[in-house]
């Protein structure tokens, strides 16, 4: 379970720990009491409702709520105030005593629902066996209609003599046939109501266990993880729900998203993959089920950052539905993902038509203000923030927030992921006095409509901490780090890939101080952790081997900084290859070791072939500007004088440019210089200013100016000398 926050246009699912150390719900299955936000009055009943929410989405296959596209402040409010809708006035074979006990469970009143989860579970088996339920006072009639149902065959005989000796006196051999076909439709029903109830007492063990573990009163004691829930249940699931392979695979679907949303693709690949074959099975390969929860295994090799096999499977997919014009909402579904995983390549020309034919067709079909429309925008929005078309990113970034903010309200999760999207882009262009107001407004609402612990709360506490360490208020940075680090160590554990990942953030911030002495042991640390809780080669315990080196470079230990990526980079090129660009940074921190040790005949060539992967990229025709201008910057900067090539820097950087847009105040910085080294510096300055105009605090670019005039002065001074001798 867990709150929904939009990232990059998809919901992210979470697992929060409520103030008893019980599990929380996503938005939709949140108590009344929980939605007010007080602790105090968050017991065990709320998980009763919880579960209620559960049961009654299996038994009616919908939400008690529809709250998609409903902003928080006013999904908190239905769900505080509003009744759901009676499970009998959607499935007549609800009515009577299950009804009874899904509203018990759902009661908005505390006192009203049952005590605890292993009460609701009773009541259920009480239904179950024929036997009265405690949910509503048991009559005389009442429980002598559950008797009869207990003792079928002792009292059904006695009224089949009666009905017979009635039947014998009034009625015909044809009224007797029809009753006995009645019985047997009511038997029919009942079987079928009994199978949705063995399916829902099933779920009501699981959910029962589950909460049980993580009650902090219980033997696991209170600083018991999700991640240890899980793995203490996983291994139970097969026995537990053998025969029911479509319980079995709703509960492996649920296991394997919950494992998924902590960040751990390996853990949930296995139970969404078993999940798929047991639904496959019995529904078929067309079913929609069945295909929405192939895109569920996309989702980890999304995760886990394989973007080609992501690729490779949803183009399958699309293969396979193509001809389904039933499907066509889930068609555009990975449509829009088909263009995220090329984007994530760096395929951004590619992507770019893909996404912009998405955009035109929600606009035309749904109209300008629909949510399927709005995100389309903003994934074009991020596809243009990644190629560098900072200005076109910005105004569709801004376009896209006014609709939000309209449409949806300011607190929507869709809104605030816009305003995060927008102040990085501010962001990443050292335009910090403009970050940071949103950064801080987007802080504020996540704290106060999500509450101070939930993931996205956590993850823009992280992105401000990076504004002020970029900005050199590293006292600042450290308090949100700090704190940062502190709710995930309690929240997630001390192993979670969320809580390392903070250690790390920390460890940056130290080295980036020259308070080397602090950041040594936390990386180590972190290290240490990943190294037996993830594994040598995962793609984190890389990061930190390569962070580690860049500390030991910056310590001018080289030899130490050699030994860590001589580790990281021969397993990054095995696991990412060599178009990563967590690889290139290894290779070029190696490159840097070996110079620090003026072992200068290995630096170069792993200097060469970082600089022609770039030049590679660059003279593809459907480069992107970024890529561009990576390359013509190599060419014009890299240490190793003898690999410079401004002349060949000077295309790429006038591609940038043009591609760009010349509204880049960086891609223009690097035009700049490529003109200057090519002896023309008179264009330099020229291109400088401009990057200045649009740049105008940015000391770097006014100081580069400054050098191109200066060298510039004594050509012109030598020209007044000569005319002057003239006269």
């Amino acid at each position: 379970f867990g709150v929904a926050k939009a990232t990059d246009g998809d919901l992210a699912i979470t697992t929060l720990v409520t103030e008893t150390g019980q599990l929380v719900g996503t938005l939709q299955y949140m108590s009344p009491e929980q939605c007010a936000g007080d602790a105090g009055d968050i017991d065990l009943r709320s998980d009763v409702y919880s579960l209620g929410v559960v049961l009654y989405e299996l038994l009616c296959h919908e939400h008690p709520f529809d709250l998609s596209d409903t902003p928080p402040v006013e999904a908190l409010r239905i769900l505080r105030e509003q009744n759901a809708t009676r499970p009998g006035e959607i499935n007549r074979d609800l009515r009577g005593d299950l009804e009874t006990i899904i509203l018990k469970a759902l009661a908005k009143e505390r006192d009203r629902r049952y005590e605890s989860v292993a009460a609701l579970a009773s009541d259920i088996k009480r239904y179950l066996q024929y036997e009265p339920i405690e949910a509503r006072p048991p009559s005389a009639i009442y429980q002598m209609q559950k008797y009869c149902r207990r003792h079928r065959v002792a009292v059904g005989s006695g009224v089949i003599i009666t009905a017979l000796l009635v039947t014998g006196i009034i009625s015909t051999s044809w009224g007797l046939a029809e009753a006995v076909r009645e019985r047997d439709r009511a038997f029919d029903a009942e079987a079928k109501a009994t199978r949705e109830l063995m399916r829902a007492n099933a779920v009501v063990a699981l959910i029962d266990d589950m909460f049980s573990s993580a009650d902090p009163h219980e033997r696991k004691g209170p600083n018991y993880t999700v991640r240890q829930l899980l793995d203490d249940f996983e291994g139970t699931i097969g026995d537990q729900f053998e025969g029911q392979p479509l319980v079995e695979a709703s509960i492996r679907h649920t296991v394997g998203n919950a494992y998924l949303g902590l960040g751990l693709p390996d853990e949930a690949e296995g139970h969404l993959q078993a999940a798929l074959d047991l639904r496959t099975h019995q529904l078929g390969e067309r079913n929609r089920l069945v295909l929405e929860m192939s895109g569920d295994l996309i989702s980890v090799e999304h995760n886990r950052r394989h973007y080609v096999e992501a690729e490779r499977m949803i183009r399958v997919l699309l293969e396979q539905v193509s001809d389904d014009e039933d499907l066509a909402s889930f068609k555009q579904s990975l449509s829009h993902r088909l263009a995220d995983m090329i984007s994530h390549q760096g395929r951004y020309d590619e992507a770019e038509p893909l996404l912009v034919e998405a955009l035109e067709t929600d606009k035309r079909n749904l109209g300008d203000e629909h949510p399927s429309t709005l995100t389309s925008m903003f994934r074009l929005a991020v596809l243009y923030n990644n190629q560098g078309r900072y200005n076109e990113a910005e105004q569709l970034y801004l376009e896209t927030l006014e609709i939000q903010k309209r449409v949806l309200g300011d607190e929507h999760p869709k809104t605030l992921g816009s305003m995060d999207h927008l102040a990085i882009l501010y962001f990443e262009q050292k335009r910090y006095a403009e970050a940071e107001p949103l950064m801080v407004k987007t802080l504020e609402i996540q704290k106060r409509v999500f509450g101070d612990e939930h993931p996205e709360t956590l993850s823009s506490m992280n992105n401000l901490a990076a504004l002020y360490t970029n900005q050199g208020r590293y006292s600042e940075a450290e308090v949100l780090h700090l704190e940062t680090l502190d709710i995930r160590r309690r929240v997630l554990g001390p192993e979670h890939e969320n809580t390392l990942g903070s250690m790390n953030n920390l460890a940056i911030l130290y080295m980036n101080q020259g308070r080397f002495a602090d950041a040594e042991p936390l990386y180590m640390e972190t290290l240490e952790i990943q190294k037996r809780v993830l594994g040598e080669e995962h793609k984190s315990t890389l990061g930190s081997i390569t962070n580690l080196g860049e500390l030991y470079l910056s310590m001018k230990r080289f030899d130490d900084a050699r030994a860590m990526y001589e580790i990281s980079l021969p397993a990054k090129r095995r696991e990412f290859g060599m178009g990563h660009p967590w690889t290139r940074i290894a290779l070029r921190g190696l490159a840097q070791a070996y110079d620090g040790l003026d072992r200068f005949d290995d630096a170069l060539p792993l200097w060469r072939e970082h600089q022609e992967f770039h030049v590679a990229q660059a003279e593809d025709p459907a480069a992107s500007a970024q890529m561009l201008n990576t390359a013509a910057w190599d060419l014009l900067t890299i240490e190793h004088t003898e690999l410079r090539d401004p002349a060949r820097a000077l295309p790429l950087a006038q591609r940038a440019v043009d591609k760009s847009g010349g509204n880049n105040y960086a891609i223009l910085d690097t035009l700049a210089l490529a003109q200057h080294l090519t002896g023309d510096t008179a264009a330099a300055i020229e291109t400088q200013r401009r990057a200045v105009e649009l740049r105008p605090n940015d000391k770097s670019m006014a100081e580069a100016l400054a050098r191109y005039e200066a060298a510039l002065q004594p050509d012109e001074t030598e020209r007044e000398s000569d005319a002057d001798k003239d006269n």
